[in-house]
């Protein structure tokens, strides 16, 4: 079974600068943001204002915590999967003809 995992993936990028997450830091309304970005969050009187929805949040006294859940994601290395052999065999064969494809285009014969 192949599974769609582009929503997973939307989950790893900061909503604030876009990039991939490092370490994922929840904001108290659900949002995630990375650590890069919470070093430029301005804060006065315990309150800040939320690049993403543009309101005033208290800080947490401790900071913003990190999202486990997210953080085991972004940890975890996913494994390449057979798709069978018929499968992997075209994969592959259709490898080796995008690098021929490559040699050809740029002028390089291959010993």
């Amino acid at each position: 079974m192949i599974y769609d995992t582009s929503s997973v993936d939307s989950l790893l990028i900061c909503k604030n600068c876009e990039a991939n997450i490092d370490i994922p830091k929840s904001l108290s309304w659900g949002k995630v943001i990375c650590s890069y970005c919470e070093t430029y969050i301005h804060v006065n009187d315990n309150k800040f204002e939320c690049s993403l929805c543009i309101k005033i949040h208290e800080m947490p006294k401790d900071g913003l915590s990190i999202c486990k859940p997210l953080l085991q994601m972004i940890s975890v290395k996913p494994t390449k999967q057979s798709r069978g052999k018929t499968f992997d065999m075209l994969e592959n064969l259709l490898k080796v003809v995008e690098k021929n494809r490559s040699f050809i285009k740029h002028g390089i014969i291959e010993q």
